[in-house]
């Protein structure tokens, strides 16, 4: 069984370093592709992100330097998660896609037991609850997640926004992994970067989003109580789940300069 590791990312530097040496420690190839796939930013990352990848030297590593497609977001998605891990010599039947966010991560123990499941399970699809951060290392929203990661089939297709699904359009059943819970630290960014992830999710036509970037800007921690903070916030990520975690972070951010920031706004 071999896995392949996906990663597409744009000006998220603190956190893709980290990502990638997890994704490179798992995966028996990862390929990155860094691009915004919106029209109105630059397509290459302008945070280092860029020249980052093209110093970095791995056996493993495939950065794609794809060329920039004008077309709605969510379709430039699915076309690079559909044909990129296609290119691998380990797309094969039986073998894995590991689809993983800039900003996700497991713990050490949870990436073994993601691999046993991976070895042992008939089923096509991985997934485990999630913990979506937001301002800083504490605040979050707990949830169940959408799938970890899949296994390639011979009557493999995919759906939107590069959700994998059989050859009819029916999605592939995921086996849910009680105990995992994974750190995605989606609200943790600088202000240029989480207002362009809100007007992405607009583009391609998630009504929804508008005025979420707004709200994630003016939301007070420090005059509203938790009461009132969890109905604020649960307009931002829907679902609620809101608590505050105090335990250990995944060893791969033990550095990270963010680790004990009280409001990533302010560092702007």
């Amino acid at each position: 069984m071999k896995i392949i590791g996906l990663m597409l990312t744009w000006n998220n530097l603190e956190f893709f370093k980290c990502s990638l040496h997890q994704a490179l420690n798992f995966c028996d190839e990862v390929y990155v592709v860094d691009s915004c796939h919106f029209y109105k930013y630059p397509w290459h990352s302008t945070d280092g992100t860029y020249e980052y990848l093209k110093a970095f030297k791995h056996p493993k590593l495939r950065f794609v330097d794809v060329e920039k497609r004008r077309n709605r977001y969510d379709k430039v998605q699915r076309f690079l998660r559909d044909k990129i891990p296609k290119k691998s010599q380990y797309w094969k039947p039986g073998n894995w896609v590991f689809q993983l966010d800039d900003d996700l991560f497991f713990f050490e123990k949870d990436l073994i037991r993601i691999r046993e499941a991976m070895q042992n399970s008939e089923y096509p699809a991985l997934t485990c609850d999630v913990r979506y951060f937001i301002y800083n290392f504490k605040l979050n929203f707990l949830q169940k997640g959408g799938s970890v990661c899949y296994r390639i089939l011979d009557e493999f297709g995919m759906k939107k926004a590069g959700r994998p699904c059989y050859k009819n359009g029916v999605g592939f059943k995921a086996l849910y992994l009680k105990n995992i819970i994974a750190h995605h630290y989606t609200y943790v960014k600088k202000l240029v970067r989480m207002k362009a992830r809100w007007e992405m999710s607009i583009e391609k036509g998630a009504s929804s989003s508008k005025g979420r970037f707004k709200r994630w800007m003016d939301t007070d921690l420090n005059k509203i109580d938790f009461a009132q903070l969890e109905k604020e916030l649960d307009k931002i990520r829907l679902h609620g789940g809101l608590n505050i975690y105090t335990g250990r972070h995944p060893k791969v951010l033990d550095n990270h300069p963010w680790a004990n920031i009280n409001d990533i706004r302010r560092l702007e």
